[in-house]
């Protein structure tokens, strides 16, 4: 699997750009607290990421699925881990794959245009990302235009399967 041409120009100098030392994002054994992640992209989204949903009428998957890759990236200087973006697998396309130390964070992205979106997000994450990637947990985040940007979002536990997913339901309403 190989990043797109426009992610590798994207992002082809960040390692010297970031701070590596996100203390705050790293569980004891040196994992990735993906909680903490997603949560606190939740946050940049509410103070300048929202905005960027409205570059068109619609708002679009693409969008949210650009702002995340692009903050996961920090996570994969000096060839420390590996970032893959709408890459092929099993049976689709994963959104965003993170992999970091060995361990495989799948993200798959949804914009919420009817009741459904949660249920289709994890039977989708679940049957067709994390059984052939063998990844016993995964996650969700759900960019909701009916949901007032910078509104609290709790994240919720779910459990498909023998699977466990960790979902986020972002306002990014006007």
């Amino acid at each position: 699997m190989s990043r797109p041409w426009f992610t590798k120009t994207f992002f082809r100098d960040i390692a010297t750009r970031v701070d590596a030392s996100f203390r705050p994002y790293y569980l004891p054994d040196g994992g990735l607290n993906m909680e903490r992640v997603l949560t606190d992209f939740e946050k940049y989204i509410a103070r300048i990421g929202a905005a960027a949903f409205y570059s068109t009428k619609n708002p679009m998957e693409v969008t949210g699925k650009f702002q995340l890759t692009a903050r996961l990236y920090q996570f994969v200087p000096e060839g420390k881990g590996e970032l893959f973006y709408e890459s092929k697998t099993g049976l689709g396309i994963m959104n965003i794959m993170l992999i970091y130390r060995d361990e495989k964070y799948i993200i798959e992205l949804k914009i919420k245009r009817y009741s459904g979106t949660i249920d289709e997000a994890l039977e989708q994450l679940a049957e067709k990302y994390l059984l052939p990637e063998r990844a016993a947990h995964g996650y969700i985040v759900i960019f909701d235009p009916k949901t007032q940007t910078g509104e609290l979002c709790t994240p919720r536990k779910h459990r498909v399967g023998d699977k466990d997913v960790l979902s986020f339901n972002i306002g990014i309403g006007e």
